[in-house]
């Protein structure tokens, strides 16, 4: 009998036992779902799309930007980020960062990101709530090692804090270019790994699904306007260049021409994907600009307009007007920017001493030596940073000046902006124009941080340094 009542009572534990654990599971359930926040509305949206993406970003009364760059290591992405992380800094009422009289940031810069997004291949977009970074992987292969070399991207939502890794390249230490397209209410994420070769295409809304991947591509080429068709400056939509990928294979070795190679452009969904060219040369795409795409046939710089029914490229290597360049992309192509010009195409270049205008629109009764400005040194040394408004604005000597290029019939000179020296640091995206300033890292003793400053002419007889904006480790 009493052994009947122990056996009793063991089965009603291990039924209380099993009730209790059910219970305790429907708790945490419930608690993880009321706690863990929802993601907020997917929406590919853009403030304004064309300062959109690099080291920072304006969005919602914040200035989101790169802390400063950082080598990757094995442990570089661990712990607590400070250098290379993502962060934030509340605007002002007229939508500026605010500075004391120090020349320190009013609002103290929040952390947004917690990991190193301030390396080779870092940057940053916003669409919608949602921003999109990329970052050393830390991931571990099976002999423990830390696979930094390898890159993951990554969207945080701003408005619940939620964040999740929608890519991973194949390789480490690859070679990568990569872009976003808006599609519809999607967007399009697009990466070319060289040494992988291949060609991968996303579609991003609320899930992550693949559009493309193809393999054996030799180089490819995306727009830096999202997708988006450029309009000139006098205001006309121009082709279609910047809505598509380009891509490049080699010569197929059993069809009729087997020395070159074949360029390919394809919708960033891949709903379209037609060949574009195939001939005997070697066709090296270039950059897409003013609805253009550029490229270059042995050295020569080329220009076409493309739309959807385009099916070859209108270079001719025994015709030379078809060249908008007759500066050689391998001798004078260090300093190059392809520059809307009252509507038209043109090409600035700094030869090692001037820069100059190639403007092929005139041909053949342009002056190739259409020279902006004379340095008179060969051992200066000249970055473009872009253009913005009438001025070309670069770097000399690593500090930044501004040139009027665009409406004037007079020979301008350099305008110095400031006392402060710009650097690419650790190989980042080059310094940013971006609302009346120049966003850029300055290195100093061996930390690289950001820094602004104005574009506007320097108001006194000295110019400005540049103001920081960032934490400092």
């Amino acid at each position: 009998m009493q052994n009947k009542k122990i056996k009793e009572r063991e089965f009603m534990k291990k039924i209380l036992s099993k009730i209790l654990v059910a219970v305790i599971c429907v708790i945490t359930v419930f608690s993880l779902a009321a706690c863990a926040p929802a993601w907020s509305g997917f929406s590919n949206s853009v403030q304004d799309e064309t300062i959109n993406g690099g080291i920072a970003v304006k969005h919602d009364g914040y200035l989101y930007f790169i802390n400063g760059t950082k080598s990757t290591s094995e442990t570089a992405n661990q712990g607590n980020i400070v250098k290379g992380a993502i962060y934030r800094i509340e605007l002002g009422e007229d939508g500026e960062v605010e500075f004391d009289e120090d020349d320190k940031t009013v609002k103290t810069p929040e952390k947004v990101v917690n990991a190193l997004v301030g390396f080779k291949n870092g940057s940053i977009h916003i669409f919608g709530n949602y921003l999109y970074y990329a970052t050393t992987s830390n991931r571990v292969n099976e002999s423990d090692e830390v696979l930094f070399g390898q890159i993951e991207f990554a969207r945080y939502d701003i408005k619940s804090g939620n964040s999740e890794t929608f890519y991973t390249t194949k390789k480490s230490n690859d070679t990568i270019s990569y872009a976003y397209y808006l599609n519809d209410d999607k967007i399009d994420f697009v990466i070319f790994e060289k040494n992988s070769a291949t060609l991968t295409s996303l579609s991003i809304s609320d899930k992550i699904e693949t559009n493309f991947v193809k393999d054996e591509i030799t180089g490819a080429l995306m727009g830096e306007n999202f997708g988006v068709s450029e309009k000139t400056t006098t205001g006309n939509v121009v082709d279609d260049a910047d809505c598509y990928v380009y891509y490049t294979k080699a010569a197929n070795p059993d069809g009729e021409i087997v020395d070159g190679n074949r360029v390919y452009f394809a919708s960033s969904d891949g709903e379209f994907d037609e060949l574009l060219s195939e001939r005997n040369e070697v066709v090296s795409l270039f950059s897409v600009t003013c609805g253009k795409l550029i490229y270059t046939v042995d050295s020569y710089i080329y220009a076409d307009n493309i739309d959807k029914d385009s099916r070859s490229l209108s270079y001719n290597p025994d015709d030379l007007s078809t060249v908008i360049s007759f500066l050689t992309y391998e001798e004078d192509g260090e300093q190059l920017m392809f520059v809307d010009r009252n509507g038209e195409l043109a090409v600035l270049v700094y030869t090692g001493s001037e820069i100059k205008w190639v403007d092929w629109s005139d041909y053949p009764n342009f002056d190739p030596d259409d020279t902006v400005y004379n340095f008179g040194d060969s051992d200066t040394k000249v970055e473009f940073v872009g253009v913005e408004g009438d001025y070309l604005y670069f770097t000399r000597d690593k500090k930044l000046n501004k040139i009027k290029v665009l409406n004037t019939t007079v020979q301008e000179s350099p305008i110095a902006l400031t006392s402060t020296t710009f650097d690419a640091a650790s190989d980042l995206m080059v310094t940013k124009l971006m609302d009346g300033y120049a966003y850029g890292f300055v290195t100093s003793s061996s930390n690289a941080y950001l820094y602004r400053v104005s574009l506007a002419d320097p108001t006194g007889s000295e110019v400005e340094a540049g103001k920081f904006i960032g934490v400092k480790e």
